[in-house]
């Protein structure tokens, strides 16, 4: 399959990076890579890589979309465009390009690069088997209702974000306890607790917390302290800002 890249920012990079393997792809940016070249066809004028692919991704900020497609006499018959745009709609989307075409709004992590995001979808048409499988090749594919978009992104989307405050906390108090290579027992950390949710199959996340955390131990007096404090609230009214947020971005 022939497809192309609006924007190889990170998490087009990242998409560039595992679709290679089995893809031609066509890459269009005014900062190029050469390591990226390397794994494509090149990198090509926004108007030749919609010519030259069927499908095409946006992997830019929301708002350069309209720009790039400004006073654009393009062509954009049989072709599909799937956003990885966070905030705009299928609805706006269309309203900017300024042209009927098949969409899809997906909402990937960037654990795309290793195949490992859950990534929501959505589209103005069925989307077909070639390209679902294609989408696999970066994760597990989820089709949703477009009103659940905002909240996806906010909870999942930007969720290796949350996840990387907490180790980068976690990292600092053990520096100032005088650890040497604690970002690395962090990560181990992490990628261990995963593993225990991926291979007990019956095992919940207040499962694992029970399994850590021993009547009257370390463990407990730290969650207790952290719910006391307001922990999940935190997290609760973060995540409401960030749908927000994105709502907002849609608009």
């Amino acid at each position: 399959m022939k497809i192309g890249f609006i924007g190889v920012g990170n998490l087009g990079e990242k998409a560039v990076r595992k679709l290679s393997k089995n893809h031609d792809l066509y890459l269009s940016d005014p900062i190029k890579k050469e390591e990226l070249e390397k794994i494509s066809n090149g990198y090509f004028s926004l108007e030749e890589t919609i010519n030259s692919c069927e499908v095409i991704f946006f992997t830019i900020k929301p708002n350069m979309l309209e720009e790039l497609f400004f006073d654009k006499d393009l062509n954009l018959k049989d072709k599909t465009f799937i956003s990885f745009m966070a905030g705009l709609s299928l609805n706006k989307i269309k309203e900017l390009i300024k042209k009927e075409t098949l969409l899809i709004r997906g909402m990937p992590t960037v654990g795309i690069g290793t195949g490992d995001s859950a990534i929501a979808l959505s589209a103005n048409f069925s989307i077909s088997e070639e390209i679902k499988n294609m989408l696999s090749e970066l994760g597990s594919i989820v089709e949703m209702d477009e009103e659940h978009f905002d909240a996806f992104t906010a909870i999942i989307g930007a969720g290796p974000a949350y996840f990387a405050l907490l180790a980068e906390t976690l990292s600092e108090i053990a520096s100032k306890e005088g650890f040497t290579n604690h970002e690395a027992w962090v990560n181990t950390l992490m990628m261990g607790t995963s593993k225990i949710f991926k291979e007990e199959k019956e095992v919940g996340f207040k499962d694992i917390m029970s399994m850590v955390a021993s009547k009257g131990g370390v463990t407990e007096k730290a969650l207790d302290t952290m719910k006391d404090n307001g922990f999940k609230k935190i997290i609760s009214d973060a995540i409401d800002m960030a749908i927000k947020k994105s709502k907002e971005l849609g608009k």
